[in-house]
């Protein structure tokens, strides 16, 4: 059954919460869309006010729904308002400084979301990267920066790298590149992102537009770091101590399929690689269900179902036995050839009894023509 929405608008916090968590169990176990469109718009508010006056832990839930009931209702108008309405929302959240990583998911999830409309995805991939440029300016924890370069990569593979701005983006592969090298200069901690960055790097090359994330004087010397990322291994083309090739045999180990119950999803390139593992990520335990039955998702990666076969009934099974029979000498020789001249299954008499047959059938049909030629004399 669908959960109630009316404590989500008890003033206590702690009521509130628990209605949150009620709504995300059944966002992730329930797809049934009458509720959520006839709702979303009595959720969107209330999560609106959690955002305003709860607590880091409401905020948390209260983001995580938005993103769920995005995903679940798919596009269409309700996404599109959904999207709306979180963009107004979630930037101002973010200069909060409380649960940044649940913030920035759910921004994530609904512009992926939201119907194909490049400057809206754009917009809010611009959003996450000055975040992202704040928070390494400011120092702050590497999961949230690792976070954001994530959210950011997700929508990285949702676009057209065709559309997108020239002039904005000719830091990211600099920046990026910057970042890798900090793993050495800093703190261990500093190293949760790269992974990260190189997933990105990955899917700037899987683009095929360097030249728009770099300046035309750097695009030279950043192709070969990018055929690194592209799976080519060049070594020689990096300064050792960015270690771009250790971090790649990592991000390589990826699958390039998934099974989920009777389903089959291929995914060929970094792209949907990204997309699976981020949503996987986002869902949770709700992964299963969402991956068999949401309509939204089967289009994103074109599941396949795996014909059924029952079980075998029957199995032939085939057994050649053979003998081999040694008669010595010529007598056996002539015996064999008697032998096989006088069976009724011989070719040879076969034959005899075929020529036999004919010759009968001649002597018949003489013997039917004379007796005609006779009756006809003795008439005349």
């Amino acid at each position: 059954m669908p959960p109630s929405l009316d404590n989500l608008f008890h003033k206590r916090g702690s009521i509130r919460e628990e209605a949150l968590t009620a709504l995300i169990k059944y966002l992730k176990n329930d797809i049934r869309l009458g509720f959520l469109q006839n709702n979303y718009i009595t959720i969107l508010s209330r999560c609106e006010i959690s955002f305003k006056k709860g607590s880091a832990a409401e905020i948390k839930l209260a983001a995580q729904a938005i993103g769920l009931l995005a995903l679940t209702v798919g596009p269409g108008d309700c996404a599109n308002e959904i999207y709306n309405e979180s963009l107004r929302l979630l930037p101002l959240a973010l200069k909060s400084k409380s649960q940044p990583i649940a913030i920035l998911e759910c921004l994530s999830i609904v512009t992926f979301v939201r119907d194909n409309d490049f400057d809206e995805t754009e917009r809010s991939m611009q959003i996450i990267w000055e975040y992202i440029n704040k928070k390494c300016i400011e120092k702050d924890a590497a999961t949230v920066v690792a976070s954001a370069i994530s959210a950011w990569s997700l929508l990285l593979a949702k676009i057209d790298h065709c559309r997108l701005d020239n002039n904005f983006w000719k830091v990211v592969i600099p920046f990026f590149l910057e970042l890798l090298k900090s793993k050495y200069e800093v703190s261990a901690e500093h190293a949760i992102y790269h992974p990260v960055v190189v997933e990105a790097l990955a899917l700037v090359s899987e683009k095929g537009s360097q030249h728009k994330f770099c300046s035309e004087a750097d695009d030279n010397s950043y192709t070969g770091v990018l055929g690194v990322a592209d799976m080519q291994h060049d070594e020689s083309a990096v300064d050792e101590k960015w270690n771009v090739s250790e971090l790649l045999k990592e991000y390589n180990c990826k699958q390039t399929s998934l099974k989920v119950g009777r389903y089959i999803f291929k995914l060929t390139t970094s792209s949907e690689q990204k997309k699976m593992s981020y949503l996987k990520h986002f869902l949770g335990d709700g992964f299963n269900k969402h991956i068999v039955d949401n309509n939204f998702l089967h289009n994103v990666f074109n599941g396949k179902r795996e014909e059924y076969r029952g079980p075998t009934l029957y199995v032939p099974e085939e057994k050649e036995v053979t003998a081999e029979i040694y008669i010595p000498g010529d007598r056996d020789i002539r015996n064999r050839e008697r032998l096989i001249n006088n069976s009724r299954n011989s070719i040879m008499s076969k034959g005899k009894t075929q020529l036999r047959n004919k010759l009968r059938t001649i002597a018949q049909e003489k013997k039917t023509c004379q007796g005609f030629l006779h009756d006809e004399m003795t008439d005349g």
